[in-house]
């Protein structure tokens, strides 16, 4: 331990030199690639449909009764997504998280179904913020080139969501859609 002391330049110098230039262009990397480095508010996209919603929707099992909650979760790093659908015999929920991926420099939603598929979207944000789309990158346990699309719009203070749907390379084709209403009048944020 002496001899690292007495040295001018030791390799333990050299170490915690490197391990502080990292921390550093870390910290600075994280603000310039945050999508709203402006406001420091890594989900200023996400406030409008923060919170929780109730409505109606309409898809193959016919009329449905809609539930969805947006919540950020383990200290503000994940946007939590939780749906619930009740129609005629089936009950569908899932529940997923919304990441920023800074590699990519991409917002990515990973979405878990009660019939067992997992989704993984990569997220499109519209310039006013009032639509978000979720384009499918993965699909886990879903038919062989299945594609899904998900459009969520802010209309008249109501949350209007389209699932799409498209197998191989055909067309998307509306799957489900729904119309919900904030249940409470404030956001959970």
């Amino acid at each position: 331990m002496k001899i690292l002391m007495q040295t001018p330049f030791s390799a333990l110098n050299a170490f915690v030199i490197v391990l502080g230039l990292l921390t550093i262009l870390q910290a600075c990397a994280d603000t310039r690639e945050d999508p709203d480095s402006k406001s420091h508010d890594r989900w200023a996209p996400f406030r409008p449909p923060m919170g929780h919603w109730k409505g109606v929707g309409h898809g193959p099992t016919g009329e449905s009764v809609q539930e969805t909650e947006w919540n950020l979760v383990l200290n503000g790093t994940f946007l939590q997504c939780k749906s619930s659908s009740k129609a005629r015999g089936d009950h569908h929920q899932d529940i997923g998280l919304i990441s920023y991926d800074q590699s990519r420099k991409k917002y990515v939603y990973r979405a878990f179904h009660s019939e067992g598929f997992v989704n993984r979207y990569l997220v499109e944000l519209s310039s006013d913020r009032r639509k978000i789309v979720f384009t499918s990158e993965a699909i886990e346990n879903g038919p062989q080139g299945l594609k899904a699309m998900e459009v969520i719009e802010f209309k008249n203070g109501k949350l209007e969501t389209t699932l799409k749907l498209a197998s191989g390379v055909g067309p998307y084709e509306v799957c489900a859609s729904r119309k919900l209403a904030r249940v409470e009048s404030e956001r959970r944020d």
